[in-house]
């Protein structure tokens, strides 16, 4: 699914056409950096990014302190929940269309109890890849 791309003196470069991170968001707090990446990924042609995340029950509000929300918590269980407003900010600063999202899905169980996520899949428009 990668190719190298020998035009513009961009020879060796490695595009991909699909990128798949499952069970991998949750030990990433700030997911900027990995959207980034991925962006230039795909940018010769466009391409899909498919990947799981544990979303944060945004109605439980942890903490009354006036503080500037990162979009992400480190849970008891040390691993990062999103919120859905966090990955769409995401999703749009970096130029992505979702295709598909499942939310409420069982990801996996931690002490016997399901964790809920949702299942994304997103794609970059070859427009949006230059």
């Amino acid at each position: 699914a990668l190719h190298e791309n020998n035009q513009n003196g961009q020879e060796g470069r490695t595009w991909y056409d699909f990128i798949f991170a499952c069970d991998l968001f949750p030990y990433v707090e700030d997911l900027q950096p990995i959207f980034r990446t991925v962006r230039k990924g795909l940018e010769g042609k466009g391409g899909t990014l498919a990947f799981s995340v544990e979303l944060l029950d945004e109605s439980l509000n942890e903490s009354n302190e006036e503080i500037a929300d990162p979009g992400f918590v480190m849970q008891s269980c040390a691993r990062f929940a999103h919120k859905r407003w966090y990955i769409s900010q995401l999703c749009k600063e970096f130029g992505f269309h979702e295709l598909l999202r499942k939310e409420s899905t069982v990801l996996r169980q931690h002490c016997g109890k399901d964790v809920l996520g949702a299942l994304v899949v997103l794609e970059l428009p070859p427009s949006e890849a230059v």
